[in-house]
């Protein structure tokens, strides 16, 4: 059986892989975290940048072909304009929104899986070593049974002995007497 201290210290070795393994977990998940961050700003500047150049140019285009083209319906040609133009931007913010909302779920669904992945190895490393701290332990109860057992053969001869001893002492007074 072991001995408290052997625990400890078996408990101690535990306590420092586990640590050491959510100690680096936790920092490949800060730096997957922060590569995720950095992209999606990058990318939705880009998106943002691309829309507002866009929606500028459609912008002049209609203002410019409103003022050539209908002086006296300037007023409804700019309410037109606008609307469509609100629209527009309602829509493209809308796709946009949508497409990094997506990206992000994405980046965030591959990091769960990757963290849950690396959980999983993680136990299944200390169910075996658990399997054969297990395995050892009943080992050691088999040995200390057969110890245990030889122990108790060695004090019965001896006692056998004894025993064969004192008759043979008590023989030899009866027969020299």
């Amino acid at each position: 059986m072991l001995e408290q201290k052997d625990l400890d210290a078996l408990r101690g070795m535990m306590e420092t892989v586990v640590g050491k393994s959510e100690a680096s977990m936790t920092k490949k998940m800060e730096e997957a975290i922060g590569k995720s961050e950095t992209s999606m700003t990058k990318k939705m500047e880009e998106a943002i940048g691309k829309s507002e150049a866009s929606m500028t140019k459609k912008m002049e285009e209609a203002i410019g072909k409103s003022e050539a083209s209908m002086t006296k319906k300037m007023e409804e040609a700019i309410g037109k304009s606008e609307s469509s133009i609100l629209e527009k931007v309602d829509k493209m913010i809308g796709k946009s929104e949508s497409s990094s909302l997506k990206k992000v779920d994405k980046k965030i669904l591959k990091s769960e899986s990757l963290i849950l992945d690396e959980i999983e190895r993680t136990r299944n490393i200390l169910e075996k070593r658990i399997g054969k701290l297990e395995d050892e332990t009943g080992e050691l109860k088999q040995i200390y049974r057969i110890v245990k057992i030889d122990t108790e053969n060695t004090t019965m001869l001896l006692k056998m002995y004894e025993d064969i001893e004192n008759r043979i002492g008590r023989l030899e007074k009866a027969i020299f007497i």
